[in-house]
Order: C-alpha cells, then structure tokens, then sequence
C-alpha cells in the first residue's frame, strides 16, 4: 500500500512538475521562478519553503528522473542476467524515449556551470540506486561462469566507464553543432568503445553488451534536438546541420 502524501509533499510535487514542464518548454535559462508560481498559483514563501532556489528545483527534477528510471528498470522481466545488465546499463542513463525532454534540458546547459553540478546528482543518485544493483548481477554472471574478472575494483571501474559514456555522448553531440557530423558518426565510436570496455573487462562474449541499439540512440536524440530547437527558434539551432545520412561501413 503506497505512503498517503502530507499536503507539503503534494505542494513540493506540484512545483516539481510544473517547473520540469516549464524547463522543457522554454529551456532553464528561460523559466524564471515566477513563471512557477503564476503557472500554480504559488506563493513566493510557498516555493522557498520547499526550495532553496531553481538550481535546487532542477536537482531535485534530475533526481525524480534517476528514480522513475529504476523503478522502469525493476519491473522488467529479463530473460537471463546477460539481459538484464543490458537492462541495468540502458536506464542508468538518460538515453531513454521517456527521457527527452530532460535530455534536450540537460543538452541547454552542458556549457554552464549547471551542467557540473547536475551531471554530479545524476551520478551520484544513479550510482546510489544503481551500483549495488550491478555488484549482485556482476557476482550472479560470474557465479553462472558467464562472466569473469580478478581485480576487486573492475566493477567500480565500469561503472565509471558508463558515466563517461553517457558525458562524451552528450559533450560530442553538443559540440556536433556547428558541424556536418551525421549523428550516427558521433555516437557509434562512443556505443562501440562502451560496449568493447565492458565485455573486454568481463570476458564477455562479443555482442554480449549493447546497452542500446544505435537507431534507438539516433532517434532519441533527434527527439532532443527538436525539444532544443523548441526552446531557442531565435538561436537557429537547426537539427538538420547534424542528423544527417550515415557513412556506409557503419553499423550498429
């Protein structure tokens, strides 16, 4: 039976959503927090009973998502624990149909200083929901003999190397902008490097990992790109400069 919310956690719900909705629409430089309030009918001492500004709001928004993406996660049913670290990878990043429009938000700031700080709650409330999470399933592959390693901070490792997966794709997208880069050329060597680092520090079969397929990867950027051009048609970001045909020879 689920925790009856208090009225204050309602409230605190409320600004939430409405701040991420607002995030999404008009970008986060753009939504100011009275925006929040009018779109709510809030108080001023409301919001900061709750909040400590809109830095705090977009925390806590970061959070949400990480938590909503385990939940995603925990209530799958996967065919063996090959399939469910593929699993465990895919929502232990914001690559995700369902997470676009905070994708395309987190893409708006990569070069401000917001973008530190809320990368920094991504990883550490993915790895706190996460990470014990991928010691049982590591240790449960390597007990099937499905899986091996020696040194005690390979697990650690890997969970860096997809934290600097899930960075490098979003930094190189972004940078992608001014660019004729087709987006299939900027995330495949990224997937590929992922993919070779974990079957290669686990012996794992080739093929074994594929955290995402590339289509799926292109197409949820390309969604991202257009909640971006959405927010700033005045900076004439056009999504066209970098979602462009693949080279032959790439594959996902």
């Amino acid at each position: 039976m689920k925790k009856q919310l208090t009225k204050g956690e309602i409230k605190r719900q409320q600004i939430l959503s409405s701040a991420e909705r607002l995030f999404c629409m008009h970008g986060y430089d753009n939504t100011t927090i009275d925006m929040i309030l009018v779109e709510l009918g809030c108080t001023k001492g409301s919001f900061y009973h709750h909040f400590t500004g809109k830095p705090h709001v977009l925390e806590e928004i970061a959070n949400d998502r990480v938590r909503r993406s385990f939940e995603r996660y925990k209530a799958q049913n996967y065919a063996d624990n090959i399939a469910k670290l593929n699993g465990l990878l895919y929502h232990a990043s914001p690559f995700q149909m369902q997470e676009t429009e905070f994708l395309s938000v987190l893409m708006s700031l990569i070069i401000k200083k917001e973008f530190a700080d809320i990368f920094y709650v991504v990883k550490l409330e993915g790895k706190k929901l996460f990470f014990d999470e991928l010691i049982a399933l590591l240790q449960a592959l390597k007990d099937e003999e499905k899986a091996y390693w020696r040194e005690e901070e390979i697990p650690s490792l890997l969970w860096e190397v997809h934290m600097g997966f899930i960075l490098n794709c979003l930094i190189e997208v972004v940078d992608s902008f001014s660019g004729d880069e087709s987006l299939e050329n900027i995330l495949f060597p990224q997937l590929s490097a992922s993919r070779f680092m974990w079957q290669r520090l686990l012996d794992l079969p080739y093929g074994a990992i594929y955290i995402s397929e590339l289509s799926e990867l292109v197409k949820i950027y390309e969604r991202a790109f257009a909640s971006l051009n959405s927010m700033f048609p005045p900076h004439g970001l056009n999504i066209q400069t970098v979602i462009k045909p693949s080279r032959k020879g790439i594959t996902p």
